[in-house]
């Protein structure tokens, strides 16, 4: 009842249970209000509202929540179509791929669609209970979906928020390794140092200043308001992730020659794959020969990654890349999206065998360095496969540990 409540706040419901009211509703209008009822007046009062916008014949109104108020379970994300309460992947998977560089694997944003289109474009005859529904115009659905809930989540105002907010989940927690990632290198002949990173005046003013380490795995930090964790690994994962996406989008990749060329040894799989996606891997800077039937040289490799990690991220990607999309992906944007994804997760892994591993230890300079790489990076919460970055433990909480406040 809560679902059609949301829905039409105009109408005020009342539900009980076992003679006791478990839900009431005013029937003012106000959708927040009937959010307030159900969920909270703490998360309805952060809820965003989509104004009413159209594509061609389709109409799209509701609400979305702001990345840092998400919960474990979809039972908040409702979508109607017409007054119809409905399930739709195509019209999840558009909602999931927005959120996907804000949230933890297994969290899912508050979500409540209304969509409105002539009944002659959907189709309600495809599930026995009626919940599902086909679009004839999917691709009008999918993009009106997402270019919406884009532009809420790039506004000043939410960007700003997520810049501000502070991560409140635990950090989940491999060998010191002799070789260190490039951009750790850069940082140590000077390109990446603080002083030539930020100018001098606001060195003094950045955000967070190193405490130490530990364990060779985390940063500490202090901020103005706290003490911050970084996962060293995630954090400069993401940062590295985050360069080589700009890198491909402004087709400026660069490619470092292998010394020692790296000779591999592949199944016959892989020798399809190889080849079936051939110009992609070439795009992304590796180069090989052919030697023999199932050998192939390295030659070449994407100047991000470390040469002792290569084998292990060439290999890895050629496992991605045989994934091939749903049959239900029958529309050009799903595709489209599917193959995105695939990239990502293919960046994702130059990004986890180009970082700073867990484990290797760092030098003060070199630890404020990342961190003002994460600053300039407008403060990724998660990494590319959906770890936390950081966890943030605020001066107020201290005061109370120690009895102060």
């Amino acid at each position: 009842m809560g679902q059609y409540a949301i829905a039409h706040p105009e109408v005020s419901f009342k539900l009980f249970q076992d003679e006791k009211m478990v839900l009431s509703t005013s029937g003012d209008g106000r959708a927040q209000d009937v959010i307030a009822s159900i969920w909270g007046t703490d998360i309805a009062e952060q809820m965003l509202e989509i104004n009413p916008s159209t594509l061609g014949s389709v109409t799209l109104r509701g609400l979305v929540s702001p990345p840092n108020l998400n919960r474990g379970r979809k039972d908040a994300q409702i979508l109607f179509v017409n007054d119809r309460l409905i399930e739709n992947q195509m019209i999840s998977f558009a909602i999931a791929d927005c959120y996907r560089d804000f949230m933890l694997k297994g969290r899912y944003p508050f979500i409540f669609l209304f969509i409105t289109v002539q009944p002659s474009e959907i189709d309600v005859n495809v599930h026995p209970t009626k919940a599902q529904v086909r679009f004839k115009k999917e691709q009008e659905i999918f993009s009106i979906v997402q270019k919406t809930i884009n532009n809420i989540l790039s506004s000043p105002d939410v960007r700003d928020y997520a810049k501000n907010s502070k991560p409140d989940y635990p950090i989940n927690s491999e060998e010191l390794t002799p070789e260190q990632p490039r951009l750790l290198q850069g940082r140590e002949l000077g390109s990446f140092s603080p002083e030539n990173n930020v100018e001098k005046d606001t060195i003094s003013m950045r955000r967070f200043q190193s405490i130490g380490q530990m364990d060779a795995t985390y940063i500490v930090a202090k901020g103005d308001d706290g003490i911050y964790i970084f996962d060293q690994h995630a954090t400069h994962e993401r940062i590295v992730f985050e360069n080589i996406l700009a890198s491909r989008d402004q087709g400026e990749l660069s490619v470092q020659g292998l010394l020692n060329p790296l000779h591999i040894n592949l199944n016959m799989f892989q020798l399809e794959t190889l080849n079936k996606h051939r110009e992609l891997l070439i795009n992304y800077g590796f180069n090989w020969d052919n030697f023999g039937d199932s050998t192939i040289v390295l030659r070449g490799i994407p100047s991000d990654l470390v040469e002792s990690e290569v084998s292990n991220a060439f290999m890895e990607i050629l496992s991605i890349l045989p994934e091939e999309p749903d049959q239900d992906m029958i529309t050009e944007s799903q595709t489209e999206l599917f193959v995105d994804h695939q990239e990502r997760k293919i960046v994702a892994s130059l990004a986890c065998h180009g970082s700073i591993r867990a484990g290797q230890r760092l030098l003060v300079s070199e630890m404020d360095a990342l961190l003002d790489q994460f600053e300039l990076a407008n403060y990724p919460k998660v990494c590319p496969h959906g770890r936390p970055t950081s966890m943030y433990l605020s001066t107020l909480e201290l005061d109370r540990k120690f009895g102060r406040a």
